[in-house]
């Protein structure tokens, strides 16, 4: 479950829901936790599983019109390819625009699939419509290294980016623009 727009405020939420004696009882950090997960229970969206293997997952994401990747630890060859192609296809299927990358838990690639990624794959979608990628920073230095290259080359081809560290943040921003 990924957050959509928030109430509009944490006061209207606290009212409605006759909350105030809770700030006062217990500490802030687990009254803001509390809260987060409320929200999270009556703002929630549904996610349409495209392709699934191993170490990849390509979901649909209705509600903004996105196609989310998930990839995990060492991702090559074909796995990486027909995960990749999938999410293509979503989006040339959906016209969607907008490519949420969760790279937190991505390791390096390899240079023949890089090459593929910036030959193949990235002009096939920039022409089907890509515009806006939000991006899930990796955790793993060498993913960093990695990321950022396509991160540089991406944005100079005109595609709009952000990098975030959190699901809800990146999900919520995609869903803003366009």
């Amino acid at each position: 479950m990924y957050l959509t727009k928030p109430a509009k405020s944490l006061k209207i939420l606290l009212v409605v829901f006759h909350l105030p004696d809770l700030l006062y009882t217990y500490p802030q950090d687990i009254v803001q936790k509390e809260i987060k997960i409320f929200i999270q229970m009556i703002t929630t969206y549904q996610t349409k599983i495209i392709h699934q293997s191993d170490k990849a997952k390509i979901e649909w994401i209705e509600e903004g019109k996105i196609v989310r990747k998930t990839f995990t630890g060492f991702i090559i060859g074909e796995e990486m390819k027909a995960a990749f192609n999938a999410g293509l296809a979503c989006l040339q299927k959906n016209k969607g625009r907008k490519w949420l990358s969760d790279n937190r838990y991505v390791k390096v690639y390899k240079q023949e699939d890089s090459d593929w990624i910036n030959n193949v794959w990235f002009p096939q979608t920039k022409k089907a419509g890509w515009k806006y990628w939000a991006v899930l920073e990796p955790k793993d230095f060498y993913g960093q290294m990695s990321m950022n290259r396509f991160i540089k080359d991406f944005a100079q081809q005109g595609i709009i980016l952000k990098i975030f560290h959190e699901m809800d943040q990146a999900v919520e921003w995609l869903q803003g623009v366009d």
